[in-house]
């Protein structure tokens, strides 16, 4: 109505006004104000390796010590640790819950001593028990239960170790002065079948992997692996130890890293002593990883691992140096 006015009265400022409003619509928005926080990026920090285990710099001595040999050590798949200790008056087996800082002794009677333990998959033990040249008795205690039950396979005199997988075959070390053997029982058989262990002249040691990989140790500290159906052997990276040098037990974790539990025997005061040491291969690598349990162990005979790191027990003097168990922790 004021335009209409306006140009009936012969005025311009209404087109004035127009010029004016058009040229402010038309007029640039100002740029919007700009952040001086760099904008995010996709990258991501490299993640660690979990196939490479890392541990402490020192292992733990457990609190508990016994006045017998201990000879024998396995896990389950929870994280309860199985100990075979022996004396004069027969042997015992003892059980460390997953977390508990005191073992308990189990109720299983008429044991000699055991040299070796295995612990299935459905928490079966299977245990190598008397062990001597003159002979050796294969026990299976199953979960849960308290008298073990005597399996009786056919087996050579000198039972050294066992190791069982996934589906319950049992892989044994038999040696005497007639030679040495590596036998699997399936499950049920009482005639175990002789395997191959081409590549490794006498071994001492024997492990199965999550996979059934079956691993042998021996002399002079050599460890050689056996994939799955096959009787042609992988000589894995081990440093040799020398003559006096042997595998004394063979472990496998989850990401199939191997330790090597390994013995070098010297000549003290016209006495043979021997010392023990531990070293990991991870999966896939070419150079073990020597653990710090240096000045820990003196002979020792067994060796787990799980989740909370690697377990050796020491063998002891009765009278002046008991059995003992170490942990080195995990920290990867």
């Amino acid at each position: 109505m004021i335009c209409a006015f306006l140009l009936l009265g012969g005025l311009s400022g209404c087109s004035s006004s127009l010029d004016s409003a058009t040229k402010a619509s038309e007029a640039p928005s100002p740029a919007p104000a700009t952040s001086s926080t760099p904008a995010p990026t996709s990258s991501t920090p490299p993640q660690p390796d979990l196939r490479r285990p890392k541990f402490a710099d020192a292992p733990t001595r457990l609190q508990f010590s016994y006045p017998n040999l201990l000879q024998a050590l396995a896990v389950d798949k929870v994280g309860n640790l199985f100990i075979g200790d022996w004396s004069p008056q027969g042997g015992r087996l003892l059980k460390l819950a997953a977390g508990e800082t005191m073992p308990t002794v189990l109720p299983v009677t008429g044991l000699g001593g055991l040299c070796g333990i295995t612990v299935s998959a459905r928490g079966d033990i299977y245990a190598l028990d008397s062990c001597s040249n003159a002979g050796s008795t294969l026990l299976k205690i199953p979960a849960g239960a308290s008298k073990p039950i005597q399996l009786s396979p056919s087996l050579r005199a000198g039972a050294k170790d066992i190791a069982v997988d996934n589906n319950d075959n049992l892989y044994l070390i038999c040696s005497n002065r007639f030679g040495v053997w590596v036998n699997k029982l399936a499950p049920g058989a009482t005639t175990p079948t002789e395997l191959s262990h081409a590549g490794l002249e006498y071994p001492t040691a024997i492990a199965v992997d999550a996979g059934n990989n079956l691993y042998l140790g021996g002399d002079n500290g050599k460890v050689v692996k056996y994939p799955i159906g096959s009787d042609t052997p992988i000589t894995l990276p081990f440093n040799k130890l020398g003559n006096k040098g042997t595998v004394s037990r063979i472990a496998v974790d989850a990401a199939g890293t191997v330790y090597r539990l390994n013995t070098v025997f010297t000549e003290v005061n016209g006495a043979t002593r021997g010392t023990s040491g531990v070293d990991a291969l991870p999966s896939g690598e070419s150079t073990p990883i020597a653990l710090n349990f240096a000045n820990i162990l003196a002979q020792s005979d067994g060796i787990a691992v799980d989740d909370s790191g690697v377990y050796v027990i020491t063998n002891g003097n009765r009278t002046y140096d008991p059995g003992y168990m170490v942990l080195l922790r995990r920290t990867q």
